[in-house]
């Protein structure tokens, strides 16, 4: 495994996936944490490190839990990444439109419901 710390200024667009899971210390004996990379260089590599990367005072430590990826992975893995934000995008585009449209027949049913108390003396 490569635990080497190169390019460990390039993880400030890491994203943190929360999770402790990886039973790890850092140099600074904090808890480590798992991010994944969003590098062009390593896009979707998952790795630990110090919990106070957050904060800009992290000790540097970092260890990979995924291996290397060949050109090809890298650009089938940043496709996917990207295909999934698209279709993300669309489903929140798809709730709205529903929204909408329950939004419109809730307001005619309303008025279909205002118009027959009418009728009916109510």
């Amino acid at each position: 495994m490569d635990t080497s710390n190169e390019g460990a200024s390039s993880f400030g667009s890491a994203h943190s996936s929360g999770s402790s899971a990886v039973q790890r210390v850092c140099f600074c004996e904090r808890p480590t944490i798992v991010k994944t990379a969003n590098t062009e260089k390593n896009f979707g590599r998952r790795f630990v490190s110090c919990e106070n990367w957050k904060i800009n005072q992290d000790c540097g430590f970092l260890e990979w839990l995924d291996p290397k990826m060949c050109s090809f992975d890298k650009k089938v893995v940043h496709h996917l990444h990207q295909r999934h934000e698209y279709l993300e995008a669309q489903v929140k585009r798809y709730e709205t439109l529903v929204e909408v449209e329950v939004g419109k027949v809730r307001a005619e049913h309303e008025k279909k419901n205002c118009a027959a108390k009418g009728r009916n003396g109510e």
